[in-house]
């Protein structure tokens, strides 16, 4: 049986000319047209679909709610009189203005999310409302253009009364006549006794409460830490400032990749046997209900349909393979143990993660031992590969056979003249198979896994038939593999995939800011003062947080002495991650530019998978609007492609001699503190 080998792939990395060039450049072109398309197809859904909330503001009049302190946990909060329905949220909303002359037949334009009534100059208690919208919460993107009576001038008051279930009342109104629109000189009030003033929908930070100041800012942690941080740069910068060696010359390259390899397992498997045990065993993203699932398994036998519990949703992998040590050990160990014992499984997952960086660097990158340290320092000691290792959940089971089936990929374009039997694909697709078997996120590896088996097959005479083939075959053991779970659901749920936000679950909840605004996903820059929790002010605080530092304290609510790592590296990893967030960056401008055929194919096929995994994240984060919806680890799958992007990004900076010592010297710095963020120092 054929496996990815990466000593026959490096041989193919360096020649150019050896076969007839493949238009690249064609199939690009076709991907990003394919993409435009479905992208501009989506906006326009989400613009116009009501099962988003997206609040839109728009010149003169923004979106206002009531201000109240953000609420991290979930909301269950059911309707006494219907069970199926949410207990309904109704806020008031009111405005005294002016007109200096009498205006006759007014306009107000009005929108709201999603019932509202309207009072002018009278009191709701004790008056009929002379306007009521739509009693269909599902028609809330309508815009109402309401016909006011006459008024003469003088002083007026308008009163709006909002009500929203499984999310906060918001309101959107303006007339020219009047001169009045929605802002945050409007007041609200939920019992009709105590008003305050209105806060912008958009206004992520007017409800930030006092938990948020407790974590150290991060210039605050650098005043703090900076002694140690220069230390480790200077000290590596004179490793690294040595008579210049051209890249050219592996031989001349002191430092070892493998040798180099065997230190990050030797780090990790120290972090682990250290963590394992002092780790609250709380700790992780409703890791009791993760636990639950083995139990299940554990007790009765079976897997779990989604509607068995909050958790029963996800594939079942990783919950089959921990139940017979649940089954052994749970009655002794007790639930600290058994969570604890469990951890084990994820954190091999997290150093076979370091394996296959370390690979994939060698095949894309055969004949650069300085890039292949890059790609395995930086996928390696990536914060959302150390921190999602340490509790149990099928995300890093996920992401390391996903990141298998990239391996395989990658040695498809590199070396696609390598004789390959049908026993390749077919092990690829056990691969890709497992990985769908432990969550339904590697389905989006699909485009990706055809686009690299069509591009190996591309010096075969008939490579659309050769092509055609060799996909049937993966395709088809992927599915033998998986399918029968999905077609399971499918017959007893109605759909093959099931999310936790899905109704058809039957456990009801949401949970805050429970809308979407333009401002939360074109914004950035909390990350970098205060990581955690900055994910609940936009998409990109959230992403960036949960990537390069543990931004949402692995599910856990509370202080700092609440959290096991140590803040103040973790806040100062958040500055020192730009090192190699700019080097993937470059990396995208590298694939465009690239001198070697093959290894540019792999470059441009790793920017693909991140926009491809990116736009997924987005469009969820979209129409789930719950803070907790935005986590880079979602993307824990492609950690080889950000790895071999940063590669990429890093080798203009490696062909001057103290440009090279001082970059290798700001990486190590931020490698260090990656790992002393995440190295449990007290037992909790």
């Amino acid at each position: 049986m054929e496996t990815p080998d990466s000593e026959r792939a490096s041989s193919k990395t360096g020649t150019v000319g050896a076969a007839p060039e493949f238009r690249w450049h064609i199939l690009l072109l076709a991907g990003i047209t394919l993409y435009a398309i479905l992208m501009a197809a989506r906006f326009y859904q989400v613009i116009n679909d009501p099962t988003v909330f997206l609040l839109s503001d728009d010149e003169k009049a923004k979106w206002i709610r009531r201000g109240r302190p953000f609420e991290m946990r979930a909301h269950y909060q059911l309707d006494p009189q219907d069970k199926k329905k949410f207990e309904p949220i109704q806020v008031a909303f009111r405005y005294q203005f002016d007109l200096p002359k009498t205006v006759l037949q007014g306009q107000l334009n009005l929108q709201a999310f999603r019932q509202c009534q309207i009072w002018l100059d009278a009191d709701p208690r004790t008056s009929a409302a002379f306007f009521t919208s739509e009693r269909d919460l599902g028609e809330w993107k309508q815009e109402y253009n309401i016909r006011l009576p006459d008024l003469t001038l003088g002083r007026h008051e308008i009163w709006i009364v909002a009500l929203n279930r499984g999310a906060y009342p918001a309101i959107k109104v303006s007339s020219e006549q009047l001169g009045i629109h929605t802002n945050s000189d409007w007041e609200t009030t939920v019992n009709g006794r105590e008003w305050t003033r209105a806060v912008l929908a958009s206004d992520t930070k007017a409800d930030l409460g006092p938990l948020f100041d407790d974590y150290p800012s991060v210039a605050k942690s650098f005043r703090l830490l900076w002694p140690w941080l220069a230390g480790v740069f200077g000290l590596t910068f004179l490793c690294f400032y040595r008579p210049f060696q051209p890249p050219e010359q592996p031989n001349r390259w002191t430092l070892s990749p493998p040798m180099f390899r065997w230190g990050l397992f030797g780090f990790w498997l120290i972090m682990a046997i250290n963590n394992i045990g002092r780790v609250p065993w709380t700790i992780g993203f409703d890791v009791n209900e993760h636990i639950n699932y083995v139990k299940f398994v554990a007790q009765r036998g079976k897997l779990p349909l989604a509607t068995d519990g909050w958790q029963m949703f996800q594939s079942p992998l990783i919950y089959a393979l921990a139940a017979p040590f649940y089954a052994l050990f749970a009655e002794n160990l007790g639930p600290e143990g058994i969570v604890k014992l469990l951890r084990f499984l994820p954190l091999l997952c997290g150093l076979v993660q370091i394996e296959i960086c370390f690979r994939a660097g060698r095949v894309v990158f055969a004949e650069r031992r300085d890039l292949q340290v890059v790609v395995t320092t930086v996928g390696g000691l990536m914060p959302m590969n150390i921190y999602m290792s340490q509790a149990f959940c099928n995300e890093p089971l996920a992401a390391c056979f996903s990141s298998l089936v990239l391996l395989f990929c990658f040695s498809l374009i590199i070396d696609p003249d390598r004789p390959r039997g049908f026993r390749y694909f077919g092990l690829m697709g056990f691969v890709w198979g497992s990985a769908l078997l432990s969550k339904v996120t590697p389905i989006l590896l699909a485009p990706l896994i055809l686009t690299a088996v069509f591009i190996a097959g591309r010096q075969s005479n008939h490579w659309v038939r050769s092509g055609i083939a060799r996909a049937s075959t993966l395709f088809a053991t992927s599915f033998l593999v998986a399918g029968w779970y999905y077609i399971r659901n499918w017959l007893l749920l109605g759909k093959p995939f099931v999310g936790g936000w899905d109704p058809a679950i039957g456990i009801p909840w949401w949970q805050d800011p429970s809308y979407r605004t333009w401002n939360q996903i074109g914004s950035f820059g909390n990350a970098l003062q205060q990581p955690v929790y900055s994910g609940l002010q936009s998409f990109w605080d959230g992403f960036y947080s949960s990537m390069w530092t543990d931004g949402f304290t692995s599910g856990l609510i509370g202080p700092p002495t609440s959290i096991p790592w140590n803040v103040t590296w973790m806040a100062v990893g958040s500055w020192l991650a730009l090192i190699p967030l700019v080097c993937i960056f470059a990396g995208f401008l590298t694939a465009w530019r690239h001198n070697v055929e093959a290894s540019r194919n792999c470059l441009v096929f790793s920017a693909a998978a991140v926009i491809l995994y990116l736009t997924a994240v987005l469009d969820l984060y979209m129409h789930v609007p719950v803070y907790s919806q935005v986590k880079a680890s979602y993307t824990l799958g492609i950690l080889p492609c950000y790895a071999i992007l940063a590669g990429a990004g890093a080798e203009p900076l490696l062909r001057i001699r103290w440009l090279r010592a001082a970059f290798f010297a700001a990486l190590s710095s931020w490698a260090v503190a990656a790992y002393a963020a995440y190295f449990c120092l007290t037992r909790q």
